[in-house]
């Protein structure tokens, strides 16, 4: 009996071991910093970055590789990669379009260039890649 509570209450222990880590860092961060980036954002970010972390030793522990837990190989992962980013940007290319033509996305007056197009959809595609990367791992 105390062995399934056990395993029942580790993934809340190990949140709040997250919690208290990030809770710790994020206050000297903004000591450091100051309240240019507000506490809440740092909050949530370190707490992401502590659980992503917090899964290695738990992959040791448990002896499960990374296949396992749903990731692809390299060569599989990579082909996927393009194929999703292909598919993305042919459907999202409309709605871009459509945006720019009804004036709902304005670029601080400027007329849109291939160049400000490669940059906006660059920084955007990084910004998704990373949040995907940090909830699709935590949420397997």
């Amino acid at each position: 009996m105390l062995r399934y509570f056990i395993y029942a209450i580790t993934p809340l222990l190990v949140l709040l071991t997250a919690l208290i880590l990030s809770c710790t860092l994020g206050y000297f961060i903004v000591l450091g910093i100051g309240d240019a980036i507000p506490f809440r954002q740092i909050l949530t970010r370190s707490t992401q970055l502590f659980l992503v972390l917090s899964i290695f030793p738990i992959m040791a522990y448990l002896k499960v590789n990374k296949e396992e837990l749903g990731f692809a190989p390299i060569g599989v992962l990579s082909k996927q990669l393009l194929q999703g980013f292909g598919l993305g940007f042919i459907v999202l290319i409309p709605v871009l379009v459509v945006l720019y033509v009804l004036k709902v996305t304005v670029y601080k007056g400027q007329f849109w260039t291939v160049g400000l197009m490669i940059n906006a959809m660059t920084m955007n595609l990084l910004v998704a890649l990373l949040i995907s990367v940090i909830e699709e791992t935590l949420f397997r």
